[in-house]
């Protein structure tokens, strides 16, 4: 303890494996590694609930799979997995609608950064455990969260009127890359994620996703901030994320797509080598798009703009529209 996962390498015919805390068996095969079609017999394991979207029906689920004995189940697409106490399926019973929901939210993760569902090159996991490393929930490989939050994320009916706003943000931490994260936005832009897919496939306005999102706190966040003086320093988090929901309600969610791409695809050489290039980068890749000046915009906001970026976003004409414009 608290290292209760155990690996073994599976290099004979026969291999003996054993953990003092139980849990789910993986075979696990390393990327690039092309085995063909093999066989492999488990003895002596207990059978857990596992259910496979497109492969499992919702009367083998209900008939049988889930009340496997096993204290862990799975509910897996080809985009995310959940891993859930088994206590916790017992009742559950459609969850090809579930399992076809979050395949989509996952869907649309991908398609916010410009890639197409094929594009994923293994299935995000989200497991709920009674103790986690961290928070209230973390990102990573598996995202993880406290078992409180199980039911909520697979009851269609709550995540169509309340959302979950908590597991979208930690899976667009795993959506987030390093080019474009500029300095104090960490727990900024993955919130980009946490929108988009609460208003695509919860059906939420962002105003109800999260109340952070209510148009009086956006007000008065922006108006704080500024009257301020805008100090850089302070532009993270809700208040960063008030100048990317405004270039957002004004350019839509293709001007992050085509952002996204563009640093995607960029070579490595042209990757942001400090926190300066990258806004310096952000400010210039996303005026292209907009197709007018976000220059000023973003300097009205209080970063750090170079002049040489300033120069090469002012090729594009002037935002007319700009909310951050002071009226003469």
């Amino acid at each position: 303890m608290p290292e209760v996962t155990r690996s073994y390498a599976l290099q004979d015919a026969a291999t003996s494996v054993a953990s003092a805390f139980g849990g789910l068996l993986y075979i696990r095969v390393p990327g690039g590694t092309d085995l063909g079609i093999i066989e492999v017999t488990v003895d002596g394991a207990v059978e857990a609930p596992r259910f496979v979207l497109g492969e499992t029906s919702n009367e083998e689920w209900t008939t049988g799979i889930r009340d496997m004995p096993g204290p862990w189940a799975e509910l897996a697409s080809e985009s995310f997995i959940l891993t859930v106490p088994s206590a916790q399926v017992r009742e559950l019973d459609d969850p090809e609608t579930l399992m076809a929901l979050w395949r989509d939210v996952l869907e649309g993760d991908n398609a916010l950064l410009g890639l197409s569902p094929d594009d994923r090159v293994r299935a995000e996991r989200m497991v709920f455990d009674r103790q986690i490393s961290v928070g209230w929930m973390h990102s990573g490989y598996p995202t993880m969260a406290h078992d409180v939050s199980v039911a909520e994320n697979l009851s269609v009916d709550s995540l169509m009127s309340a959302g979950s706003w908590g597991v979208v943000h930690e899976l667009g931490h795993n959506h987030q890359y390093g080019p474009w994260i500029l300095p104090g936005t960490t727990e900024t832009t993955c919130n980009l994620f946490s929108v988009y897919a609460s208003e695509t496939y919860f059906g939420l306005d962002r105003s109800v996703a999260h109340s952070a999102l209510e148009p009086a706190s956006r007000a008065d966040r922006m108006a704080d901030h500024l009257g301020s003086g805008a100090p850089f320093e302070d532009w993270s988090v809700w208040v960063a994320l008030e100048s990317y929901l405004q270039l957002q309600e004004a350019f839509g969610w293709a001007l992050y797509i085509d952002v996204f791409t563009h640093f995607r695809e960029q070579p490595d050489s042209d990757w942001p080598a400090d926190d300066q290039a990258r806004v310096d980068q952000w400010v210039v890749a996303t005026s292209a798009p907009a197709g007018v000046d976000l220059g000023p915009f973003f300097v009205a906001w209080g970063l750090p703009v170079s002049e040489w970026a300033l120069e090469e976003a002012s090729i594009w004409p002037p935002w007319e529209d700009d909310p951050m414009a002071v009226a003469p």
